[in-house]
């Protein structure tokens, strides 16, 4: 993959995404103005909390939109590989919003639930329950597919969001239908569950968003594939450790390849060059390769910190393999 091929790959994984937070917009801006006044009119809580859920849901969205927006943009001197990060970043944020959004909703449910007034809920808040629960597992689909087709962290989380969105929904239902059957605390506790719902997103979008920010190492099965990839190039004789950290959607990766040291500098190079070109060749997400030939004395950290799976045994069973450097 080129430098240029890549940037337009971004360019476009972008503005899909916008495309999808776009929408996420209009149809939770749509379905909070909705639940919103006929809570209030037809006298649900469960629908009024629903309604606050729907505005997290709205601020994710927006956050999404604008960490696209800015994490589309290419490298800089400041950013040389990329603003993705953005993304993760935006996610804290709307994680945390979304915590406070569940921290109003819970304690409106317990007020209602305290209340003296216990007027039963209008058939039109069923209704609108259930319209939301419609559009919102359409638009869990959508996104769910764009998320998916550029893999992005923002996105599934807005995706998974949605199909809790449906869920909640249904719990609303649920606790208006029996509200109106004469049990009327049912709506006040269909508030709290939503309350519950609110928090277990929030806290899944942080604990995410946390990984990647914290720089958290590829899994075992990504470095593995890694050893495999450079260890086909003609030359290598060796792949002895392998390191890298997310940023986006996109991989770095640091690995440590033996190689013959009686070779020239310009034959080791173009090891170097073809151990590269397959690793972006054939793992799509990984967007820089470093490499370090034949050396322990000047080894970057997380070389020396992060060998990979079975390295260990390998050494064990081969104590000449690390002389021949």
């Amino acid at each position: 993959m080129t430098a240029d091929g890549a940037r337009a790959g971004d360019r476009g994984r972008g503005w899909r995404g916008a495309r999808a937070a776009a929408l996420g917009i209009v149809t939770n801006g749509a379905l909070v103005a909705l639940k919103g006044v006929i809570g209030v009119a037809g006298h649900s809580q469960a629908l009024v909390a629903d309604a606050v859920h729907s505005a997290s849901d709205l601020i994710n969205s927006v956050i999404a939109l604008g960490s696209f927006l800015y994490g589309s943009r290419p490298p800089d001197w400041n950013h040389p590989y990329g603003h993705e990060r953005a993304e993760a970043f935006a996610s804290t944020i709307a994680g945390v919003l979304i915590a406070v959004a569940g921290v109003l909703v819970a304690r409106d449910s317990v007020l209602a639930l305290t209340s003296a007034s216990h007027e039963p809920p209008s058939l039109l808040t069923l209704v609108a329950a259930a319209v939301a629960v419609v559009v919102k597992f359409a638009l869990s689909r959508y996104v769910g597919t764009v998320a998916r087709q550029i893999d992005s962290a923002s996105m599934r989380a807005e995706a998974r969001d949605h199909v809790i969105d449906v869920v909640v929904s249904l719990v609303v239902i649920a606790g208006i239908a029996l509200a109106r059957l004469g049990a009327w605390w049912f709506d006040g506790a269909a508030g709290l569950c939503v309350a519950g719902f609110i928090f277990a997103a929030s806290a899944g979008i942080v604990i995410s968003a946390a990984r990647e920010l914290l720089a958290t190492s590829l899994s075992p099965t990504q470095r593995q594939q890694i050893v495999g990839v450079a260890s086909s190039v003609a030359g290598v004789r060796q792949v002895q450790a392998v390191a890298g950290r997310t940023i986006g959607h996109t991989i770095l990766v640091e690995l440590h390849a033996d190689i013959d040291p009686a070779l020239t500098v310009a034959e080791g190079a173009r090891i170097v060059d073809a151990i590269k070109e397959r690793i972006l060749r054939e793992m799509t997400n990984v967007r820089t390769v470093v490499v370090e030939l034949n050396t322990n004395e000047f080894e970057p950290p997380a070389l020396r910190l992060m060998a990979p799976p079975g390295h260990e045994r390998r050494a064990q069973s081969d104590p000449d393999a690390r002389s021949r450097e």
